[in-house]
């Protein structure tokens, strides 16, 4: 993952957003009811107004960025995390040809899902 595009959701995605998106109600103090941790009725996730605080429950003691909350949330790594992110909130990642490298490691990998697809859907014969 390129470094501009991470940069990028970064500066787009604030938490509040983030929690509009997924709608999860932000109270007027900026409490929400934590996702995270079960039992939560009384908002003990607090999504601080200044973006760089980020976020930070209380309750459990989860806190971090947008790109963290939604990492928990969706249960992606980071990476994917980036991409669902800027594909929900329409921000356009700079793109690069891949490198001779990359490409045979693409092929390595459709090579080895291939194979492994043939391995698990095998039915053992009787003798």
């Amino acid at each position: 993952m390129r470094q501009e595009a991470i940069q990028m959701v970064r500066d787009r995605v604030t938490t509040s957003e983030l929690c509009n998106h997924l709608n999860l109600p932000i109270n007027r103090s900026g409490f929400v009811c934590c996702p995270f941790h079960a039992g939560d009725n009384t908002g003990s996730l607090k999504v601080y107004s200044d973006p760089s605080r980020g976020w930070h429950c209380f309750g459990c003691g989860e806190g971090g960025d947008a790109i963290h909350f939604a990492q928990k949330w969706y249960g992606t790594n980071f990476c994917e995390t980036i991409q669902r992110l800027a594909e929900d909130f329409g921000i356009p990642l700079p793109t690069r040809p891949l490198t001779v490298a990359e490409k045979q490691m693409v092929e390595i990998a459709k090579a080895v899902s291939y194979n492994s697809k043939i391995i698990v859907f095998d039915e053992p014969t009787s003798s």
